[in-house]
């Protein structure tokens, strides 16, 4: 089986596709065109310009981004004017006529790619997705799993928990979508890891996160014996994804079919017996 891992579908982004209103959704879109990969043309005589005539150097906020009257165009094109003169942003592909990606079209991709299965992601500025990405998976659960998104910067409100529960139970899609790029929306007003997101990431673990992992985990523990297998974090690159504390709690609590002894061996039981550390700091004790 193939599966492409990240993969979009999409309403037409003439329209609001989830957001509050079409100017939310420019919004989004205006920020994602701040990054470096998309090419800016002068209308008059295609000539590339510059992408500094979207937003202010200096500030990554949306508060930042300058009033070019931002439309969506044709043949991929996202069009804008600065100055009484007119430009555009190559973003989509140049035979996309209207910037829009229904699943009949991801499907028709697949067939032809010998792809049989999509997780579909869930970025701000492809659209809310939640009831669309919802749609895809119901309509095709052979060929999409659809993930959901959440508005990052205030996961702690009741508002977003209730869309998260909504979601997941009764929309049905599988995991999380969850990008820092929102928190510019609010001027980085808080930071990802602010403790106000406990029942946030507590209400992720106990959809017990990452549990096709534990299937590979096993199947070592199985081949090689707890004693070969020890735990790391990556920290704190490991924060991109989840937090310190949930990354150990992966096993900790939720690797069940590792007894009581294999978690220790595995959390540490291990390196002590290879690098001798309750010995060393039994010596620093005393020392």
């Amino acid at each position: 089986m193939i599966v492409d891992s990240h993969a979009h579908i999409f309403q037409d982004w003439a329209g609001a596709c989830g957001h509050p209103s079409r100017e939310t959704h420019r919004r989004f879109i205006q920020k994602v065109l701040t990054r470096p990969a998309a090419k800016v043309f002068r209308a008059r005589d295609g000539e590339e310009v510059t992408r500094a005539a979207l937003f202010r150097e200096g500030d990554n906020s949306w508060a930042g981004l300058t009033d070019v009257n931002l439309r969506v165009g044709v043949y991929g094109q996202l069009d804008f004017t600065l100055d009484g003169e007119d430009y555009y942003v190559q973003y989509m592909p140049v035979g996309m006529h209207h910037i829009v990606a229904p699943p009949e079209l991801m499907l028709a991709q697949m067939t032809y790619a010998r792809v049989d299965h999509c997780v579909l992601q869930a970025g701000g500025g492809y659209g809310a997705m939640n009831d669309y990405n919802a749609f895809a998976q119901q309509q095709y659960p052979g060929q999409f799993t659809g993930l959901l998104n959440v508005d990052e910067p205030r996961a702690d409100t009741d508002a977003v928990l209730a869309e998260l529960d909504r979601a997941h139970h009764r929309l049905g899609l599988r995991g999380v979508y969850y990008g820092l790029d929102t928190f510019a929306r609010y001027g980085f007003d808080v930071e990802f890891n602010d403790r106000r997101f406990d029942a946030f990431w507590s209400t992720l673990d106990r959809w017990r996160p990452y549990i096709e992992a534990q299937a590979l985990i096993r199947d070592a523990r199985d081949t090689f014996g707890a004693s070969k297998l020890i735990w790391g974090s990556d920290m704190p690159n490991v924060e991109r994804f989840c937090t310190y504390t949930q990354c150990v709690d992966y096993v900790r609590r939720h690797c069940s079919f590792l007894t009581a002894h294999e978690k220790d061996q595995v959390l540490g039981g291990n390196l002590d017996r290879i690098l001798g550390l309750s010995e060393r700091s039994r010596a620093g004790v005393a020392g």
